[in-house]
């Protein structure tokens, strides 16, 4: 038996030792190591049948070798699918990073072998001086940045010869390969060879150490199948300009539902597949809040694969490439004629109703998108500027927004709503961890967005703009838990906040491949919310220069140099912390009153921005006379009637960690830790706010909606149905919504600061700091920085102090309504004025030739628009900074429109502070005749000094 195994063995190695030599590429004998040829070698003259090539994994110190028998398209897809599914056996090899991988195809194509190298120091792969020619020009081009790019080389004597050179940033490897690999497979594209590296790009940075700051580099040699040969399964090779632009996307932004629509069907473009999923989508935040159970993102994507359902789908999809096509768009009567025979055809066609709804509502969305990038190759994502009219409003208010962004992308949606042209809010991301969370996140992300928007918008009352939100859904991925040492949730959360912001900046950069229905120019700013690092802010800051934004230094507020921090300085929780002094005097709780410490609960944790801050402020104002009793946090919470170990607390506030770090040793003898790493202290974690009894809560950290309508009363939990907490200051938004802080109110009498006049700093200070950006460079800025930052703290300390004061003034004069609905009245009040201010701005005043106003109008026959302007500014624009740019130069660098609401905000909230609720509810309700009596007033009154 062993003689025949020898005979067998030394016959095989005589048969496949030659066939070897002779056909495998000479760049693998130049570029593999000999002592890894010799394995490759021995195991296949060692598993070799009767001259069959066999399917082997070879696993080295720091490689892997796959051979493959025969060389088919989407083999190395196969490879990779194989390697990173979830349930896979994964050595350390594979655990490491990604360097580099070989691909080669034996001449005869009888075999494909895969050389992955993992990180070793020291080693890169050999090049020649074409490729790193070439793998250095593209490397600088996309270094920095989040793009990819895509080059194809043709040879005249082997047409159907490809040389694709590839260069992506910021990709995981495996997933990146696997893609290329699955979109070649699809067209029947054989690949034959493959240099794939990568260069470390020092410009580039997702803030994480899991996460890399890499450009990944391919060089691939493909072959096209024959000309006239449809290969079963497989989609026809699009045309070269159109093969370049999807596999540009395919690498590293093109969503799997556009993959699976793509390949399912032959007759649907990825083009097409990226539109119909983006309508998809975007229904279904539509439709899914209001009937969540016909409506699920399953149902949809059933729904749209019907026969009679596809073909709609795609004309829909036509109708949308038509009408946005940069060299001739389809629109006017055109447009208006093929969109009336669409609708028809769905009519006639389409009888459930349920299906009747969708089609007609993707159909109405082309119509309301007013924008898309859908014609810019290197946009990140799929994003529509809309008509909110189509989306509507959401469950908190009835008003509809003035402008709504939609942005479809890879596992990511996100909505930007805001309710005036110039209009400030947070861009948060929303980060589910199972597939149940995400549905569910999935149809209410809209609702959401507007619903945090409206809150912004009366919050925003006191600076010149209105209110917006951006909210983004991050979808799971078996991925993120896959090789989490390798990558995870914070990459993809990473990504899709700065393909968002990037799709903003398509939609407001005026470029001409943009279809613009809306023809009015915009300009966005952001801020900081849920899940931005400061890595972030400087990313966006940096791509709106890059993309020569407007006004780049505006775009994004909280910067960390020429900017003001809104953790480092503590700017929302400062305002907080004036509204609960101002309750505790109100409600006679304050220490000085009672002449004992009151104790508060918060949510939130000592690494978080509100509570850390809250924590801070409490120890610094109140020393031994405040307790905390209750904190709960993602990680843990912890429970001590008697007071958590306030030193602790400080040290985990200034470390910056969750609160499960807490020592133990400073727990007391009625601390109760519960960490959220288990059932019970999940439970725990999330029912804290409601079981804990206090003096004062503060939300200072949670999901909108904690408590509601349905569970309000889990936080009667005091003696006789009382509140756990008389009184509660809102530092999270939207913690409790409208209709449970009402019923708190009218069974238990709870006091409910509400988030729009407690938490209002934050926004007020990036209002600010984007002002101040508009007229300083950024390195004035820094140098102005250390007299701005106190002047902007005592300013709105005081402006937090005012509207308290008035509220519970409100209250005394009105003591059966509740204090939000007082906090209501205080925002509607001011906006109305302000509205009316910007309304009669906008249509009195004349715009010279370079677009600067006529300084001489006269908004009253006594008062010159020059007149006001300068009042608003003095009143409104820090001192040191006035000092420093001047009236006039401030006039000139800060846009007219912006120009409008510092006007109009200084003047609302003066008089509506000054004199009053119900003296500016007693105003004219016309708009017209409420600007001239705010103009009247500011003639004859000086403007309150709120700032």
């Amino acid at each position: 038996m062993v003689y025949e195994l020898e005979k067998q063995q030394r016959k095989s190695a005589e048969e496949v030792v030659p066939w070897f030599l002779e056909n495998m590429p000479d760049r693998y004998f130049e570029t593999v190591p000999k002592d890894l040829q010799n394995r490759h070698l021995r195991a296949i003259a060692g598993l070799s049948v009767a001259g069959a090539i066999p399917e082997l994994t070879l696993t080295g110190e720091d490689s892997i070798t796959v051979l493959v028998p025969k060389d088919n398209p989407g083999t190395l897809a196969t490879i990779m699918e194989r390697f990173w599914r979830p349930g896979f056996q994964i050595n350390d090899v594979i655990r490491r990073k990604l360097v580099s991988l070989q691909v080669f195809s034996s001449k005869d194509g009888s075999m494909s072998m895969d050389i992955f190298r993992f990180a070793k120091p020291g080693e890169e792969p050999v090049h020649t001086a074409v490729e790193l020619e070439d793998e250095d020009r593209m490397f600088k081009q996309v270094a920095g940045t989040e793009n990819t790019m895509v080059e194809v080389k043709t040879f005249k004597d082997d047409p159907l010869k490809l040389n694709l050179l590839i260069a992506a940033s910021n990709v995981i490897k495996p997933m990146a390969l696997q893609r290329v690999g699955r979109y070649l497979g699809m067209h029947g594209i054989n690949l034959e060879d493959a240099l794939v590296s990568s260069k470390h790009d020092e410009t580039n940075t997702l803030g994480s150490g899991d996460c890399p700051a890499d450009v990944l580099m391919m060089d691939l040699s493909v072959r096209l199948p024959e000309p006239g040969v449809q290969l079963e399964g497989k989609t026809a090779v699009p045309h070269p300009k159109q093969f370049k632009a999807e596999l540009q996307r395919v690498v590293k932004w093109l969503d799997d539902q556009c993959f699976d629509l793509a390949g399912t069907y032959p007759e649907i473009s990825f083009t097409q597949a990226e539109i119909i999923n983006c309508l998809c989508s975007l229904e279904h935040s539509r439709l899914g809040i209001h009937d969540p159970y016909s409506f699920t993102r399953t149902n949809i994507n059933q729904m749209i694969r019907r026969p009679q359902l596809l073909q709609h789908v795609i004309a829909i999809s036509d109708l949308f490439i038509a009408h946005f096509n940069p060299s001739e768009p389809l629109q006017g009567a055109a447009f208006d004629s093929k969109y009336a025979e669409l609708g028809a055809a769905i009519e006639r066609s389409v009888a459930d109703e349920k299906e009747l709804t969708l089609m007609t509502g993707m159909l109405r969305a082309v119509k309301a998108t007013l924008r898309t990038n859908l014609y810019m190759p290197e946009r990140y994502a799929l994003a529509l500027r809309l008509d909110p009219t189509h989306t509507g409003h959401g469950t908190v208010g009835t008003e509809i927004p003035y402008g709504v962004f939609f942005i479809s992308g890879r596992r990511f949606k996100g909505f930007h709503v805001r309710f005036r042209d110039i209009a400030r809010g947070g861009l948060r991301v929303v980060a589910p961890n199972t597939e149940d969370q995400h549905a569910a996140e999935s149809a209410r992300i809209y609702n959401e967005a507007y619903s945090l928007a409206f809150a912004q918008q009366l919050k925003n009352k006191d600076i010149p703009e209105g209110g917006s939100k951006a909210a983004v859904l991050l979808e799971p991925h078996e991925s993120d838990n896959h090789i989490p040492e390798l990558f995870g949730h914070n990459f993809m959360v990473r990504k899709c906040v700065r393909a968002t912001v990037d799709c903003i900046l398509d939609l407001t950069s005026g470029d001409d491949r943009i279809v613009d229905y809306l023809n009015k120019p915009e300009l966005i700013y952001l801020g900081p919310d849920e899940r931005i690092i400061p890595q972030d802010i400087e990313w966006i800051i940096n791509r709106a220069v890059q993309r020569n934004y407007a006004i780049p230094q505006a775009l994004m507020s909280s910067k960390a140099r020429n900017g003001i921090n809104h953790k480092q300085f503590g700017v929302t929780s400062e305002g907080v912390a004036v509204n609960l002094e101002v309750g505790l005097r109100e409600m006679g709780m304050h220490p000085e009153q009672t002449g004992r410490p009151f104790t508060v609960k918060l949510t939130g944790g000592p690494d978080g921005d509100v509570a850390g801050n809250m924590i801070r402020l409490l120890s610094e104002q109140y020393g031994d006379q405040v307790r905390i009793v209750g904190l709960a946090d993602g990680s843990a919470c912890l429970e001590d009637p008697t007071g958590i170990d306030m030193d602790e607390l400080m040290r985990m506030v200034h470390e910056q960690l969750p609160l499960s770090e807490f020592n133990p040793a400073c727990l007391g003898p009625q601390s109760v830790l519960s960490r959220a790493d288990t059932l019970e202290g999940s439970m725990l974690r999330n029912n804290m706010h409601n079981r804990v009894t206090a003096d004062a809560f503060v939300p200072a950290g949670g999901r909108p909606g904690t408590i509601n309508i349905r569970n309000y009363r889990d936080f009667l939990s005091g003696l006789e149905g009382a509140g756990s907490s008389p009184l509660v200051v809102e530092g999270a938004n939207l913690f409790i919504t409208p209709e449970a802080r009402q019923a708190l109110f009218d069974q238990a009498a709870v006091v409910i600061i509400k988030d729009s006049s407690a938490n209002k700093c934050g926004v007020v200070t990036s209002s600010q700091e984007i002002l101040a950006s508009m007229v300083v460079s950024p390195d004035e800025f820094v140098a102005l920085k250390e007299a701005l930052v106190p002047e902007v703290l005592a300013k709105l300390k005081q402006l937090a102090r005012v509207e308290a004061e008035m509220l519970f003034r409100e209250r005394r004069d009105h003591p059966d309504t509740a204090l939000p609905v007082q906090s209501v009245r205080v925002s509607v009040a001011i906006n109305r004025v302000h509205d009316a201010v910007v309304g009669r701005l906008q249509e009195g005043v004349k715009l010279m030739e370079d677009g600067t106003p006529d300084w001489n109008h006269h908004v009253l026959p006594n008062l010159t628009l020059e007149k006001v302007v300068a009042t608003s500014l003095e009143d409104h624009v820090p001192a040191c900074l006035l000092a420093q740019v001047g009236l006039e130069n401030m006039r000139a660098r800060v846009p007219w429109p912006y120009l409008q609401n510092i006007l109009a905000c200084t003047l609302a909230t003066s008089l509506v502070y000054n004199q009053g609720l119900t003296f500016a509810e007693n105003l004219p309700q016309d708009s017209d005749h409420l600007a001239d009596a705010a103009f009247r007033y500011l003639e004859h009154n000086e403007l309150v000094e709120i700032w």
